[in-house]
Parts: structure tokens; C-alpha cells; sequence
């Protein structure tokens, strides 16, 4: 997964459980809730700054 999102991917639980969640989908599929989830993270560490 590194290759395909960077250096900054990290496999934590969040990620885990909504690819677990969404068997039978692609490398892309993952990759797509993976940056979901970090836009999620961003916005929230940023909200009320």
C-alpha cells in the first residue's frame, strides 16, 4: 500500500475495520477509504483552530 499512497500510509483500526467491512472490494476501493479517513483525521484535528 505504500507504493500506491505514499510514505504516509499507516494500516491502523479505522482502516482495518472499514476494509474488513467492505469485502470483495478492490486495491482501489481501499486505497479511496484510506484517504477518506484521513481527510476525516485532518478535518477534525483542524476543526475549532
Amino acid at each position: 500500500m505504500k507504493s500506491r499512497i505514499g510514505t504516509k500510509f499507516s494500516c491502523h483500526g479505522d482502516f482495518m475495520h472499514r476494509v474488513r467491512k467492505n469485502e470483495g472490494k478492490t486495491l482501489e476501493d481501499a486505497i479511496a477509504i484510506w484517504h477518506e479517513l484521513e481527510d476525516r483525521k485532518k478535518r477534525h484535528f483542524t476543526f475549532g483552530t
